[in-house]
């Protein structure tokens, strides 16, 4: 699945010379549309895209990769405008600069996603900035496609990122809350009485659910 875009790459570039004719620019700019569109179509039926559950997605498929910051659409939009150009309107292909311009991006594209196509993980940590008070907090974030795109979280808060009101903007968690005061383990003993320890399942609003997946995608 990995190699392939790269053969198709490799086969445009080999048409981009100083000696390419019309017929070479087309077929190069035309296999660099396959390439891109190859790879959109690999990440978007491993991670069942269209499965996440946040609302308002966008239908084009390549608006739903940007949301996820897994492509800028201008990438591909500039291969769709150009090949339909040739296609439905006679167009002359670009120069061969511009070609090469092209396959540069494309090349960039394939090495970003790469990781993604050949890993796909369940699980990331999320820790605060260093600094020696944010020492000994984590969240673990289990979700991806196995798991529907459900986000469960699990880890230790301190009290001032915890709030027990549905306030606008913070991110909803059904599910358990335990102060550091209330454990029983030796080792919470060392903790804040008022640190929690959460245990759920991440609820919205909108945004944050695009933060979680966004942060999915850029730990693989």
């Amino acid at each position: 699945m990995v190699d392939r875009p790269y053969q198709l790459l490799r086969h445009a570039e080999d048409k981009l010379t100083a000696s390419s004719t019309e017929l070479d620019l087309i077929d190069a700019i035309t296999t660099l549309k396959r390439v891109a569109f190859h790879r959109k179509t690999s990440l978007e039926t491993i991670y069942k895209l269209r499965q996440i559950p946040v609302s308002d997605l966008p239908n084009d498929p390549l608006e739903r990769l940007a949301v996820f910051h897994l492509i800028r659409p201008m990438i591909l939009r500039t291969l769709i405008d150009i090949r339909n150009s040739i296609e439905h309107s006679d167009g002359r292909a670009p120069s061969v600069d511009r070609c090469k311009e092209i396959a540069e991006l494309i090349w960039y594209f394939l090495r970003s996603t790469d990781p993604l196509v050949g890993v796909i993980r369940d699980l990331y940590l999320l820790r605060p900035m260093d600094s020696d008070e944010a020492e000994g907090y984590w969240i673990e974030v289990r979700t991806g496609p196995s798991d529907n795109w459900v986000i469960e979280v699990r880890g230790w808060l301190p009290d001032n990122f915890v709030n027990l009101a549905c306030s606008e903007g913070w991110c909803l968690i059904e599910g358990s809350l335990t102060r550091a005061g209330e454990h029983l383990h030796p080792e919470d003993g060392k903790r804040p009485p008022k640190d929690a320890f959460i245990h759920g399942r991440v609820q919205g609003p909108r945004e944050r659910l695009i933060q979680f997946y966004r942060q999915y995608f850029s730990q693989v």
